[in-house]
């Protein structure tokens, strides 16, 4: 956000961001032209990437480009898994420390699968978080609408 305003770009947030960032910043009905998201987890990168219009600004995770698909790729064909098993609360779970304990509670999942998950969650929390800047339409995903 920094370099953006010393840049002159016009920056706005949310209400409740306005004893972090100043007052002055808050959005205050204007229009805008993007809302970015800032994740800190996994799962809501994930979850960020996959809203319609959704545009990856920025991303940081310890993962090599392989063990990044590995773990899309299980999170990909586990969520559905739990879905159906009326357990989707959990699927933010798959991509956290909890991962292993979650699969456990979904039938026929390989030991492999299970051991895969388990250390690529490892991994991730090792290396602090899997962070992004997302950049979706104003009014998608969380947060007021975009003003009229």
């Amino acid at each position: 956000m920094d370099r953006l305003v010393r840049a002159g770009r016009p920056v706005v947030v949310d209400a409740g961001l306005g004893p972090a960032v100043g007052w002055p910043r808050v959005r205050g009905g204007a229009p805008v032209a993007a809302q970015w998201l800032v994740t800190e987890d996994t799962a809501t990168t994930l979850a960020a990437e996959a809203l319609p219009g959704a545009r990856v600004v920025a991303s940081s995770h310890p993962l090599d480009a392989a063990d990044e698909a590995r773990l899309r790729a299980l999170v990909a064909q586990l969520a559905p898994r739990l879905e159906a098993l009326g357990r989707a609360d959990q699927v933010p779970l798959l991509t956290s420390p909890f991962g292993g304990y979650v699969v456990d509670r979904i039938p026929g999942v390989a030991p492999a699968e299970r051991a895969r998950l388990v250390r690529l969650d490892a991994a991730v929390v090792r290396g602090v978080c899997w962070c992004a800047v997302v950049s979706v339409p104003p009014g998608t995903g969380p947060g007021p609408p975009p003003a009229p």
